[in-house]
């Protein structure tokens, strides 16, 4: 696919912008994201405190993550529109992604049924596979940063520990500690790859499926169970054998006998899925996929779009409409 250039980019002038509701903020406030209305377009902005950059390394983690979104163009990545600065902030202006936040869903519903858990792992899947093939790792895959739109596709949001290695390695502390890969955790220097979205993707398919991830969200002594691995206990949670297989391909303690994405492609049980179907269907807006309809769905993920706080911000003859 062809890849965002600067010269894509929107000039948004800072003071026409309208805000319409707070969506998320760090507990220091040095980054704090908003809906806006830019003249007709409905605009994600994200605003990182210039003097809360105070280390090389988070210089670094901005810089990729602008470059990320610069350069990948995939339908489930969400696009940069703008870039802005002021006195105190940098400015990040995204695509507003209308949907329902994963750890949101899992919420309200406890766990997701497999066949549904099975279509967002495969799209996550396949959007690694894109990431990996441009030399993109990712590295905080979580709940939290995968929206589930009322179509049921994954769109994948926050690049802030995004990275590019190309055919190399790296060794950076970072992640969110529930999914972190157990060479992470030693935090030993290791130099680490793409096995690290590999393992993510076993941890959240895990706790889309049970409805918890496999060793706890923050609980006391999550790095030893880490460490210690996924035991048969916690995979026997699962019903289906052949998920049960591929998760322990995915959380292997040695990264090195973990499948990278195409050898994942190639599995049985993702091919029973039909994962090219699936790949058509992100790829074309206009394409729908057979036998995935689901009142309890459409309900959750409809309610969440069409009650986001704009009430307050619209008159009944506003032009914005859900």
């Amino acid at each position: 696919m062809k890849q965002n250039t600067f010269e894509n980019l929107q000039k948004i002038s800072i003071d026409q912008i309208q805000i319409l509701t707070d969506i998320d903020q760090t507990h220091q406030s040095t980054v704090i994201i908003k809906l806006i209305k830019y003249e007709s377009q409905i605009l994600v902005q994200k605003s990182i405190l210039v003097s809360s950059l105070q280390t090389q390394k988070q210089i670094e983690h901005l810089y990729n993550e602008k470059q990320a979104l610069y350069e990948l163009n995939y339908p489930s990545i969400n696009k940069i529109i703008a870039t802005n600065k002021d006195d105190q902030n940098i400015h990040l202006f995204l695509r507003f992604e209308k949907g329902m936040p994963l750890h949101k869903l899992l919420r309200n519903v406890g766990k997701i049924n497999t066949k549904f858990s099975t279509l967002f792992f495969i799209q996550i899947l396949l959007t690694f596979d894109y990431l990996h093939e441009n030399g993109w790792l990712y590295r905080d895959l979580k709940a939290s940063n995968v929206i589930i739109t009322q179509e049921f596709r994954v769109k994948l949001i926050d690049f802030g520990l995004a990275k590019k290695i190309e055919k190399g390695r790296t060794s950076s502390f970072c992640g969110t500690i529930h999914s972190m890969p157990p060479e992470v955790i030693q935090n030993d220097g290791y130099k680490y790859d793409y096995s690290f979205d590999i393992y993510t993707m076993g941890i959240l398919f895990y706790e889309m499926l049970v409805g918890k991830p496999p060793f706890g969200l923050n609980d006391q002594g999550i790095e030893q169970k880490i460490l210690m691995g996924i035991n048969e206990e916690q995979i026997s949670a699962i019903h289906d054998i052949k998920i049960r297989d591929l998760l322990k391909k995915l959380l292997s303690q040695n990264p090195k006998e973990r499948l990278n994405c195409k050898e994942i492609l190639q599995e049985d049980f993702i091919k029973e899925n039909n994962y090219l179907e699936i790949k058509n269907f992100m790829e074309d807006e206009e394409a729908c996929l057979n036998n995935y309809k689901s009142d309890l769905y459409d309900e959750e993920i409809y309610l969440y779009c069409t009650q986001f706080a704009f009430e307050e911000n619209y008159g009944e003859n506003d032009d914005f409409k859900f």
